[in-house]
């Protein structure tokens, strides 16, 4: 399954984990699925 990940869940991925839930969590941290950050998230 693929992803969009919006700002707030990728900067809070590596900033603190207790922000997301825990299924949002294994769903980044599992290799099975794609996971994409769109470019303007850098911006």
């Amino acid at each position: 399954m693929r992803f969009l990940l919006d700002t707030h869940t990728v900067l809070w991925y590596f900033d603190e984990i207790g922000n997301l839930s825990e299924r949002t969590h294994e769903i980044i941290a599992k290799n099975e699925d794609e996971c994409f950050v769109s470019i303007i998230s850098l911006y």
